[in-house]
C-alpha cells in the first residue's frame, strides 16, 4: 500500500511540477501575453466551431454562418461567413484565426492608447484563474485516489487507471484554464475597448 501511495504521488508531483512551471512563464516579464491570449482565443474559436458544425465536414454557408453567430454573441468579437457558398477545406480556418487576429489587435491597440494596462491585468485573471482550477483539481485528484481502488474489484490494477485517468483530468484541466481564460477576459476586452476609445476623444475634445 504504501508502494502505490509512493506512486500516486509521482504522478501527482509531475503534475504539480508541470503546472507550476507553466504559472511561472505567467509571472516573467518577457512572456508575450497578447500572442497568449490571440492564440487562446483562435483554439477556443475553433475547437467550439467544430463543436457545433456537422462532424461529417459537410458545412453549408447557413450553418457556418450560424455557429460563428453564437461565438461571436459569447466573445463579443465579429466573426462571419460573408460568402454564399460552403467554405472549402482550410478556407474557413483561415479566415476565422484572421479574424480573431485582427478583432483583438484593434481592441488592445485601444488600451495601449489609455494609462490601462491591460497585459497587468489580463495577467492577474489568469494567475487568479489558474490557482482556482488548480486547486479544484487537487481536490479531483484526491477523490480519485480512493475511487481507483475499487477498480481491482474487476480485475483491474487501481496504479494504471489512476495514472490514466490522472493524464486525462490535468489535460482537462489545461484546456478549461484555456477555455475560461478566453471567455472571462476577451469580452471585456473588445468591449472595453470602444468605452475607452469615446473617452479618449472626450477628453481631447474638452
Amino acid at each position: 500500500a504504501r508502494e502505490s501511495t509512493t506512486k500516486y504521488d509521482e504522478v501527482m508531483n509531475t503534475q504539480r511540477e508541470t503546472f507550476y512551471a507553466m504559472r511561472d512563464t505567467l509571472l516573467e516579464p518577457d512572456t508575450d501575453l497578447r500572442h497568449k491570449l490571440i492564440a487562446d482565443t483562435q483554439d477556443v474559436v475553433m475547437a467550439e466551431l467544430a463543436e457545433a458544425l456537422p462532424k461529417d465536414g459537410k458545412h453549408s454557408a447557413a450553418e457556418v454562418s450560424n455557429a460563428l453567430a453564437e461565438i461571436s454573441k459569447k466573445l463579443h468579437l465579429k466573426l462571419q461567413w460573408s460568402e454564399t457558398r460552403a467554405p472549402k477545406k482550410g478556407e474557413l480556418a483561415d479566415a476565422v484565426m484572421d479574424q480573431v487576429r485582427n478583432g483583438l489587435e484593434v481592441a488592445l491597440r485601444s488600451f495601449d492608447a489609455s494609462k490601462l494596462k491591460v497585459d497587468e491585468l489580463y495577467r492577474q485573471s489568469l494567475l487568479g484563474l489558474c490557482d482556482d482550477l488548480w486547486g479544484q483539481h487537487i481536490e479531483e485528484m484526491n477523490r480519485m485516489k480512493d475511487s481507483v481502488q475499487w477498480v481491482s474489484v474487476a480485475e483491474q490494477d487501481p496504479e494504471v487507471v489512476y495514472k490514466m485517468r490522472a493524464f486525462e483530468a490535468f489535460d482537462g484541466l489545461l484546456d478549461e484554464i484555456q477555455r475560461r481564460s478566453v471567455v472571462e477576459n476577451v469580452p471585456q476586452i473588445v468591449v472595453g475597448a470602444p468605452v475607452l476609445a469615446t473617452e479618449r476623444k472626450l477628453s481631447m475634445a474638452a
